[in-house]
């Protein structure tokens, strides 16, 4: 069922889709000899913008914004693809995710580095279990930006705790196997 989105929830939206913009025209400005390929952001994702994803990767496109990434019966969007140099089956590049967020520090460590939230990390490890299928190799890397001076490195062959977990529980839940969903919380 749908429900009524609170005015607010509205606004905070809205506010993350404008910071999204200044990172990306921040970004631009400051690779003026990348390109730079725009997958409709407002359409839903569906195999046709997936599709248009691998060609712009495919391509080399320096960054993809919005890109739709599928394989088997997963998907996902991340804010942003960058090309990276490397092999893959791309060629002698591959791509590596960002996702930016209008995010507070939720805690710091004892050496004063930024905690993440487990759920960003799941997303970004995700992307990167996309990417792995579809160019054939595993970028080492992600990022979630948060501003130019809290640009967060997640190092994508570490996975987080509970992250295989959380997706088992994701895929019996889908598969409608109640018993399984249990067993796995």
């Amino acid at each position: 069922e749908k429900i009524t989105i609170h005015p607010l929830v509205k606004l905070l939206w809205e506010a993350g889709v404008q910071y999204e913009h200044k990172v990306i025209e921040s970004l631009k400005k400051e690779n003026p000899g990348k390109t730079f390929c725009e997958i409709d952001p407002k359409a839903p994702a569906s195999e046709t913008l997936a599709e248009k994803t691998v060609a712009a990767m495919q391509n080399g496109a320096g960054f993809i914004y919005q890109g739709v990434l599928m394989a088997e019966n997963k998907i996902g969007r991340p804010d942003l693809l960058v090309k990276a140099a490397g092999k893959s089956s791309l060629g002698d590049h591959f791509y590596y995710p960002i996702d930016i967020k209008l995010a507070r520090v939720d805690g710091t460590w004892d050496d004063g580095n930024e905690k993440l939230n487990l759920e960003y990390l799941w997303q970004l490890h995700f992307y990167a279990d996309l990417l792995e299928k579809i160019q054939g190799t595993r970028p080492p890397d992600g990022y979630i930006y948060k501003t130019k001076s809290r640009q967060m490195h997640v190092n994508l062959f570490k996975t987080p705790k509970k992250y295989r977990e959380a997706l088992n529980l994701l895929e019996a839940y889908l598969n409608g196997d109640p018993k399984e969903s249990e067993a796995a919380i």
